[in-house]
């Protein structure tokens, strides 16, 4: 009897032990927690809300719009089975979040007019909800309505800074100051990349922004301090990199331009137009050798490259090498160059 009661004991302790494996199993990740929810609960809104989190942290864009459209598309039953229609407290449920995550989807989907309706869904919803409200101001960036863009991102700012409390919406200034860029108001511009940085310092694209913006006003000094804060968080951000190699450009500095245009090269690999801007340096300086090089390696590349063959025939005509120029000159020749590019050729043939 006590040898049966001990095999009871024991087959119970291994159909726990199974169902706890199973169980930690399912815990292994947030998409396969809520995918086990969602095979338990298939109208559930707040269920395939949470699953459709879980795809959208992981990039899986697609995976993550099907199921916030179910959750959104299953408010109505949820509300029916969960609240009483009746009861004015029925929306302390964020009803709202879904309507906003299915937006961001089609939003970095690139479908906007359906990003736009879900927007405004969710603020329909909850009217304070500045993050739907900075929303509608990507999508009216991303429309070119810059107008409209510029008034939702103040907007964000006003309702952000009246529900938390908080100092300022860096994102949103962030966000301001691209759109003052876009449109050529870069003293704005500026202006907003530096509250974003003064609210959020960690902020790097801000301090790139700020950087560009400063560069296309002349202003190289502030320029390379912006670019050089932001690659103090980002060390490999391409864009500070490339832009603080013109910006040493654009003040003489070819030997700094092209250290830079280096460690961009680490990162990036082969780029004929890095090539291109190198070699330029470096005729500037007066090392032609170290340009014809970076020309030649052009070529590899892209074999009828137009400045790399005319500045080859140049360098090698300017060293005394007649017929190495001879045959760059003529490849040259063979493409649709601009009049007075082979009217300057043809001279060098006489």
């Amino acid at each position: 009897k006590n040898s049966y009661k001990l095999q009871v004991l024991i087959f119970f302790i291994f159909i726990t032990s199974v169902l706890v494996i199973k169980r930690n199993q399912i815990w292994v990740s947030e998409i396969t927690l809520w995918s086990d929810s969602v095979l338990k609960n298939p109208n559930s809104s707040r269920v395939h809300n949470n699953l459709g989190k879980a795809y959208f942290e992981e990039g899986q864009l697609n995976k993550a719009r099907i199921h916030f459209e179910k959750s959104v598309s299953n408010i109505p039953e949820y509300v029916r089975t969960q609240f009483n229609i009746k009861n004015k407290n029925l929306f302390k449920a964020d009803f709202a979040e879904p309507h906003f995550n299915l937006a961001s989807v089609y939003l970095d989907l690139g479908k906007l007019e359906d990003a736009e309706t879900e927007y405004k869904s969710a603020l329909h919803l909850k009217p304070d909800y500045y993050a739907a409200e900075l929303g509608l101001g990507s999508v009216k960036n991303m429309k070119q309505d810059y107008d409209h863009a510029i008034q939702h991102f103040k907007n964000s700012i006003v309702m952000m800074k009246k529900i938390t409390g908080q100092y300022d919406y860096p994102i949103a200034r962030l966000n301001l100051g691209e759109v003052y860029g876009k449109t050529q108001r870069y003293n704005d511009a500026i202006v907003e990349f530096n509250k974003a940085i003064k609210a959020d310092s960690s902020m790097f694209l801000a301090h790139y922004n700020l950087g560009t913006a400063y560069m296309l006003l002349g202003l190289n000094k502030k320029a390379e301090h912006a670019f050089k804060e932001c690659l103090s968080l980002n060390p490999n951000h391409e864009p500070a990199l490339f832009n603080l190699a013109r910006v040493y450009q654009n003040r003489k500095q070819w030997q700094k331009s092209n250290d830079i245009l280096m460690d961009f090269l680490k990162i990036k690999g082969p780029s004929s137009s890095v090539y291109s801007v190198m070699a330029w340096n470096n005729l500037m300086s007066g090392k032609l050798e170290e340009a014809s090089k970076l020309y030649e390696k052009i070529l590899r590349y892209e074999s009828n490259n137009q400045e790399a063959l005319i500045n080859l025939a140049k360098i090698y005509y300017s060293l005394g090498k007649k017929s190495i120029s001879e045959s760059y000159i003529k490849r040259a020749l063979k493409l649709d160059l601009l009049q007075s590019q082979s009217n300057e050729l043809e001279k060098l043939l006489k």
